[in-house]
């Protein structure tokens, strides 16, 4: 039995050739039957429906298919590919991202508005930062909590001096 897994236009198929004549789609079985016309062109018929379908290959696992008239991107991967691939996606959403935010000039701390651990929205002030008797907001580049860096109201701060994370 040949296993794989296709995305369709996003949408995830698991396909299961049972045998020559009988397929199962996400554990639906029916009969299934190929007639290559040329290099690219085939009829398919699959259940009591017929298909026309063209195939053009983009790289090794997507392809690009025209099924009656109707353009599809689909991805094609070997279940064990599909599983690998499944899991470092996971994986790689689950990886933290701290974000290091440092003071632009040298300056005068002259408000801290948020919190150690207030969650933030990306665009919304953190710090107020005075240089050359001008207020400068700083704000938070991304969502996330924020984790501030030792600098208090009324310090002076060099240029790159650390003011906060955003975790």
């Amino acid at each position: 039995m040949n296993e794989f897994y296709s995305l369709v236009n996003g949408k995830k198929f698991q396909v299961k050739f049972i045998s020559e004549n009988s397929v199962s789609v996400n554990d639906k079985i029916d009969s299934i039957s190929f007639i290559k016309v040329d290099k690219t062109n085939y009829n398919i018929k699959y259940g009591n429906k017929i298909f026309i379908c063209k195939i053009i290959e983009m790289n090794n696992s997507l392809f690009e298919i025209f099924l009656n008239n109707s353009r599809y991107q689909v991805d094609c991967k070997t279940k064990i590919e599909f599983l690998a691939k499944e899991i470092t996606s996971v994986r790689n959403s689950e990886k933290k991202v701290n974000v290091k935010v440092f003071a632009p000039m040298s300056g005068l701390v002259l408000k801290i508005i948020k919190k150690n651990g207030d969650l933030i929205k990306k665009g919304e002030p953190v710090i107020i930062l005075e240089a050359m008797k001008m207020e400068n907001e700083i704000l938070a580049p991304n969502d996330g909590k924020i984790v501030l860096c030792g600098v208090k109201e009324g310090d002076t701060i060099e240029k790159n001096t650390k003011l906060f994370e955003i975790n």
